[in-house]
């Protein structure tokens, strides 16, 4: 019961049960309601055509005795007629009688009393057959007036447009009633073979296509688990041969987003301890020290500000980024300067730069360069790119903003530089290039991700060239 139930393999074994069934029902409603009617109809055109051919060759040898007239050319109907062939002329009454099994032609006056009694009773007691023979056209009918029932067809001789007599050709429904036995008695054999033979294929079919999503199945639910060794062995070029693969992938990027998962709170929880076990351990100082010694109190409390004030810095930047993907960003974007953008930005920084003696360098090929973006976004990446150029800089040292003519803006620092190995992680959240390196302010690991997210939300092209101890070159393609 299990098996027919609500699996994919139950549902399956089914729908292809149905199919079987109804194939089976449409051929046994033909049967029923249309095989018999079917195989009269072609019986009557069988007829029909061979009564034709008949008349034809008696209006072309102008006699209507039908033996002599059509033995030569019987090996061309006899086969497709089985039955009788029975010859009137224009008054009704009969003048020949044949049997086609062995050409005994009863001719008047020949034909004895009882058959010409038996034919006109017939005759006269079957009104339609009566009216169709007066119509003079060619016509098909079933009888049960003759003496067995049978397919009637009329076919009217003429010569010259005159109507010499009319050509019935009878042929009975025995055989007919017969051969719809026989097809019915077969298609019972049939249907229960196909029945049996269609269970079977259909059970082995359902199994073998459902093997693999079963497994597919099954692997998704260890990976649910935290089974992330889980592999499935599919190796077909179907779709369920891709979504094996995608299966047998989908570890791996578990395992990756797990990993950054760990390193996101590990690091997030790093960068919060640090200013609040700052904040704590200068408060604690601030609350023992003795007598009014203002200028360590004042310094102690600058800590605590600056230490808040970076703790904050962590904070938003945790929100901005978790609220930003390239998908979901909305950009107000419009027409702006790009020179007077980065002007502003530079104002902002230059503070953070004159504390260090860096020089801020804008080098601009044209004033008029104007880009269409979102001009509050992008003043974060300018602002993210040039605060880490300080940030990685010594002291006494220059940082670069070069704007091209194209709309490229290139920002050239001459730190520590970027291990070639480290380059493509550098727009991770998070992600540290060696904690041994130097950093000559705090920054929040956060600010290169929030940049990434910002350009491929515009569309914008971006990228990083560095050398160890030489410099860092970032750019932006804003056109």
């Amino acid at each position: 019961m299990r098996f027919i139930g609500s699996g994919i393999k139950g549902k399956l074994w089914l729908g292809m049960m149905i199919l079987v069934i109804t194939i089976l029902l449409t051929a046994w409603f033909f049967q029923i309601f249309f095989l018999k009617s079917f195989y009269i109809s072609e019986r009557e055109n069988t007829l029909i055509n061979e009564g034709i051919k008949i008349a034809s060759v008696l209006a072309e040898t102008n006699t209507l005795e039908i033996a002599s007239a059509i033995r030569s050319e019987h090996f061309s109907f006899s086969d497709s007629i089985h039955g009788s062939i029975i010859l009137i002329d224009n008054k009704k009454d009969l003048i020949d009688y044949v049997f086609l099994n062995n050409f005994e032609s009863r001719q008047s006056p020949r034909i004895e009393i009882s058959m010409r009694t038996r034919f006109m009773n017939w005759l006269n007691k079957d009104t339609e057959i009566n009216t169709k023979i007066n119509e003079e056209k060619v016509f098909a009918v079933t009888s049960g007036n003759f003496p067995r029932p049978s397919i009637i067809v009329g076919i009217p001789i003429k010569n010259s447009n005159t109507v010499l007599g009319t050509l019935i050709l009878e042929s009975p429904l025995a055989p007919i009633e017969e051969s719809i036995f026989i097809l019915r008695k077969q298609l019972t054999i049939i249907s229960l073979f196909s029945l049996l033979l269609g269970t079977i294929i259909s059970i082995l079919l359902s199994r073998h296509l459902t093997k693999p999503i079963l497994n597919i199945s099954s692997a998704a639910e260890k990976i649910a688990k935290g089974d992330f060794d889980t592999s499935v062995n599919i190796y077909s070029n179907d779709e369920i041969g891709t979504l094996g693969r995608i299966i047998n992938n989908l570890p791996k990027e578990l395992q990756k987003l797990d990993n950054f998962r760990k390193d996101f709170i590990a690091n997030t929880t790093h960068e919060l301890k640090t200013p609040i076990s700052l904040i704590q351990a200068y408060a604690e100082l601030i609350r023992d020290l003795e007598g009014e010694d203002k200028k360590s109190r004042d310094q102690h409390l600058q800590v605590i500000i600056d230490e808040s004030r970076r703790l904050n810095h962590i904070v938003e930047d945790i929100l901005y980024l978790s609220q930003i993907e390239p998908d979901s960003i909305k950009l107000n974007s419009k027409d702006f300067l790009l020179v007077d953008l980065l002007r502003s930005t530079l104002e902002k920084l230059q503070f953070l730069a004159t504390r260090r003696n860096i020089e801020l360098i804008l080098d601009v090929e044209n004033e008029a360069i104007k880009a269409f973006g979102d001009q509050e976004k992008l003043y974060q990446v300018f602002f993210n790119i040039i605060n880490n150029a300080i940030s990685y800089s010594p002291k006494n040292k220059r940082v670069i903003i070069k704007v091209y003519q194209n709309a490229r803006v290139e920002v050239v620092d001459y730190g520590i530089g970027i291990p070639q190995k480290d380059l493509p992680y550098i727009w991770d959240r998070f992600y540290k290039v060696d904690k041994s390196r130097k950093r000559y302010n705090n920054s929040t690991g956060l600010g290169l991700a929030i940049v990434k997210n910002i350009l491929e939300a515009h569309g914008f092209k971006y990228g990083v060239e560095s050398k160890e101890n030489e410099g860092t070159l970032f750019w932006i393609e804003m056109c």
